[in-house]
């Protein structure tokens, strides 16, 4: 949604790109996926596929450092003109899967490391959490993730966004537990969301989703996100984790 992220297939630029762009114009969005970070005590953020800055602009206030990096350089070129007068956020390019570009940001000694809408483009999903493990501080780090849910949804939209899979709730407990993390809290998100996503991409069979349509779900957030909550929704689009590194 967010980002392609690390070691992503090969997509048609324009249509990442263009997903990216209207994203942008979501602050709700972006605040509502954000708000285990923002309530946490992380200051020093490793961003794991930061895109064009759209989660950078949330991760960063509040005066927190935040590492923004992204395997494709024209993004990375990107980040660096838009936060160019922001020192508390330093882009960098990155193979997430790799160890050897993880290594310095190891160095970096990152509180949290933040992977939205990226770990479904990719393939060796495993491997990037392994590394985000290794790179956060032994003790406490905290690793925030939000991926597309449901493998039964995935349309024309997850393949034209180069996703790999959408996830179960087990696949992606196993997956960190075997990272070596350990779940501290489990959400389902954008309930509302199911609908729009099966529409455009199972019936109609679009490549990306309608900017109009974007934008009038980011103005209902206030309303979505309360009833969600009150719901304690037992499915959504979206699945947000929040684990800790395990000894």
């Amino acid at each position: 949604m967010h980002s392609t992220g690390s070691d992503s297939r090969s997509t048609p630029t324009d249509i990442g790109l263009l997903t990216l762009q209207r994203f942008e114009r979501l602050p709700r969005l972006h605040r509502r996926i954000c708000g285990p970070v923002l309530g946490s005590a992380a200051r020093r953020i490793w961003e794991i596929g930061a895109g064009i800055g759209n989660v950078t602009e949330v991760l960063a206030q509040g005066n927190r450092l935040v590492l923004a990096s992204d395997i494709r350089p024209d993004y990375v070129a990107h980040l660096r003109a838009r936060f160019a007068d922001r020192p508390t956020v330093v882009p960098k390019l990155c193979d997430a899967t790799d160890p050897q570009d993880v290594s310095p940001v190891a160095d970096w000694r990152p509180e949290a490391a933040v992977c939205i809408s990226v770990l479904e483009h990719v393939e060796h999903d495993l491997r990037l959490l392994q590394n985000a493990r290794t790179a956060l501080l032994p003790t406490g780090g905290r690793l925030f993730l939000y991926v597309p849910a449901h493998q039964w949804l995935f349309c024309s939209l997850d393949t034209c966004l180069g996703h790999y899979r959408r996830y179960s709730a087990s696949r992606l407990v196993a997956l960190v537990e075997t990272a070596g993390f350990e779940v501290e809290s489990r959400s389902w998100l954008n309930m509302f969301g199911i609908a729009g996503w099966f529409l455009n991409g199972k019936v109609l069979g679009r490549s990306s989703q309608p900017a109009s349509q974007l934008e009038a779900y980011d103005s209902l957030i206030p309303l979505t996100s309360r009833v969600e909550t009150a719901l304690r929704c037992p499915l959504g689009l979206n699945l947000s984790l929040v684990c800790q590194a395990r000894l």
